[in-house]
């Protein structure tokens, strides 16, 4: 059901703007939250299929994991008026990354331009990858930059949908130009693809063209499998050359093996320390990573018993030992199954209760948090 723009979808808690952009599977929509009028970009799928919303369920889940400057954060999940799933998001203004962020006014190729690139993108790759994660649809589309084109403020966006590194799906999935021999061949997302997909990306970026092409899809995938990578013009060298070299390689394991080895490099490059620790090969047992299916478990039941009966479930743990992430979880999971989960900011100088009166106001019609009698109660 394609929605036009006098027929926006009907989506709890939402005010939608204006349509922003469109998909194979769905929509997404410019719109402002009721309860803050914060601008925020919602995903809404096109047709309620259970494949794809299993997908949408699976981003919006993995993406709650995530917290970071370069990756978009997530919101709520819920469904719309009729019946189709939906996730909220940040609202990032700004442009696609292209070639013509790497060069000045002139045309001539920016070297600090570039090394300012693959510093941020391989710091962002190595905290998802850390976190047994890959892009899994990594491409120049899927690369935001500000109005103003710093690289350091860049955003990954769009998930794929093989973003659990080494987990098989069904067929294919990606984009075709960006996409590592070992994806055509079956194998599951991981972040030796997601580094020659990056290697894909730098050599178009600098030349204008995919290093893979052809005049079908199947071209362009037999060329990905069979073909060496063409070389870098002149013009487009620099100290990345052997580094784009080395993403190109057919065989995962001739290519980086994390990219904050690339990352490391480019800081040299560049003359200043990295972003982020090196990520060592020694498994090393978090809290947080540490399964609560019991306490999830009595979680759901405590949901589902208070349907009937209020409750109250209080979390409680040492720092460090996974509270957020229980909490996070716990909350997807009620918002999958179609609950309304409120939120309201805490702050030191608010009054007694305040935070409840404003979670109220924000809820029920005709409840002012601002209100003399609720300033009274507060």
């Amino acid at each position: 059901m394609a929605d036009t723009p006098t027929e926006f979808p009907g989506i709890p808690g939402y005010a939608i703007e204006t349509l922003a952009g469109e998909g194979g599977n769905g929509s997404v929509y410019r719109a402002a939250r009721e309860t803050d009028s914060r601008t925020v970009a919602v995903k809404v799928l096109r047709e309620p299929a259970p494949a794809t919303a299993e997908h949408l369920r699976s981003e919006f889940r993995l993406l709650s994991h995530l917290q970071h400057p370069s990756l978009v954060a997530v919101h709520d999940f819920g469904y719309t008026d009729d019946g189709r799933p939906f996730f909220s998001m940040d609202w990032v203004d700004g442009q696609v990354l292209t070639g013509a962020h790497l060069r000045d006014s002139a045309g001539k190729l920016d070297e600090a331009a570039v090394l300012e690139l693959i510093y941020h993108v391989t710091a962002a790759l190595e905290f998802v990858h850390g976190r047994h994660l890959a892009h899994g649809d990594l491409k120049p589309g899927n690369i935001m930059l500000p109005q103003d084109g710093t690289p350091s403020a860049l955003r990954l966006m769009d998930f794929g949908i093989s973003a659990l590194a080494g987990v098989d799906r069904d067929g294919i999935s990606g984009t075709i130009e960006y996409m590592a021999p070992e994806i055509i061949r079956g194998e599951g997302s991981s972040p030796a693809a997601d580094l020659y997909a990056l290697g894909c990306i730098l050599f178009e970026l600098l030349t204008g063209s995919p290093p893979f092409t052809g005049d079908s899809a199947v071209d362009v995938l037999r060329a990905h499998l069979r073909d060496e990578a063409p070389a870098l013009p002149d013009e487009a060298s620099g100290p990345w050359t052997e580094w784009i070299s080395t993403l190109l390689q057919k065989q995962p394991q001739l290519r980086y093996r994390t990219a904050f080895q690339l990352h490391a490099l480019s800081a040299e490059a560049l003359g200043r320390d990295t972003a982020l620790s090196a990520t060592t090969d020694t498994p090393v047992l978090r809290l947080l990573d540490i399964p609560r299916d019991q306490e999830h478990a009595r979680a759901r039941e405590l949901y589902a018993a208070s349907r009937a009966t209020s409750c109250v479930l209080s979390i409680e743990g040492g720092a460090g030992s996974g509270k957020t992430r229980f909490i996070r979880d716990l909350l997807s999971a009620i918002q999958f199954e179609g609950g309304a989960v409120a939120r309201v900011d805490v702050r030191p100088d608010m009054a007694s209760f305040e935070p409840v009166l404003r979670m109220l106001s924000a809820r029920c019609a005709g409840v002012d948090a601002d209100s003399t009698a609720l300033r009274v109660l507060a």
